[in-house]
């Protein structure tokens, strides 16, 4: 039975985390991953020590479980990938690669991507072709920068998924959304048919529920006479498979002068037809504060838990 990962949180490798990672030991024919200590490499100015290089790493919970490395070179982007030898085969490859993608097209637009992986390592390349990497050519003789020898390499490119107009199905993704966020700026039904499904299940943050596109409609236009939406802020997107997440800013006035402000998310999960089959928002109150800033005791407020 396979178990459900973890969703991996990533940020820009530190040098505390260089130090560690290249102190990783692979063993048996995978020793060739070995790394030069952070220290040599910075004598050298490869790998860790190129300002060049892009380096991310990635932690389920707090375990450190790999990092990933983007190379801008003139026409493509270079991938690199490296996962924790106590965590092999354990899934977190596939899960890394599909965010390397989404990362580099964040900061390299439509660029393409391409890696190259050792012949041999099976583990790999199935690694990089379930998550959209397909071979090209023929195995290819090189020396590593690391000196670690020479080996045989394939070359494989990222293939973006695409749908039959050829435009990235995460990218027109995006743009629903943004469309759907548009709307309630502009107060202006701009499209609510074509954007959602019929049986939509729409759930906002603080529990009302509407369970098809007709009630959507009727929530948006009648909400719409009692108040404005001042800002809705986009500040990432994540995508995998037929979800995407949406993490943004919220702030509206009403009629009667209430102001509502708050953080949250949006978890939207897809059709075939790329149209909003389920919408659930959460909110966080932006008023946050330590109640153990004092004491060792929590000091909470006095107040009714709410996120606005």
């Amino acid at each position: 039975m396979s178990v459900e990962k973890n969703m991996l949180t990533y940020h820009k490798t530190t040098e505390k985390e260089k130090c560690f990672i290249t102190e990783w030991k692979y063993p048996g024919e995978y020793a060739v991953y070995n790394s030069v200590p952070y220290e040599e490499q910075k004598k050298r100015g490869f790998g860790f020590a190129n300002p060049a290089n892009h380096f991310y790493s990635f932690y389920d919970e707090t375990k450190l479980v790999g990092f990933i490395n983007l190379y801008e070179e003139k026409t493509e982007i270079f991938f690199g990938i490296g996962v924790n030898p106590d965590c092999c085969s354990e899934g977190y490859g596939q899960q890394m690669t599909k965010t390397a993608c989404e990362i580099s097209k964040e900061l390299f637009g439509t660029k393409p991507l391409y890696l190259e992986v050792r012949t041999w390592n099976k583990r790999a390349v199935s690694c990089y072709q379930k998550a959209g990497f397909v071979i090209k050519g023929e195995p290819i003789r090189q020396t590593t920068s690391a000196g670690q020898g020479f080996g045989i390499f394939h070359y494989a490119a990222y293939k973006m998924k695409v749908n039959k107009r050829g435009v990235s199905i995460m990218n027109e993704r995006e743009k629903i959304i943004r469309l759907w966020f548009d709307m309630w700026l502009y107060q202006k039904d701009m499209g609510i048919d074509d954007i959602f499904a019929e049986d939509v299940l729409y759930t906002e943050s603080w529990c009302p529920q509407y369970s098809n596109r007709k009630t959507v409609k009727h929530w948006f236009q009648e909400w719409n006479t009692r108040g404005k939406v001042v800002v809705w802020e986009i500040k990432q997107f994540l995508h995998k498979e037929k979800q995407t997440i949406v993490e943004w800013y919220f702030k509206n006035g009403m009629n009667n002068g209430d102001i509502e402000e708050f953080d949250g998310i949006s978890l939207i999960e897809w059709t075939e037809d790329n149209k909003i089959k389920s919408l659930k928002e959460f909110g966080c109150n932006r008023n946050t504060y330590n109640p153990y800033q004092e004491s060792d005791t929590p000091q909470f407020r006095n107040q009714k838990a709410n996120w606005f």
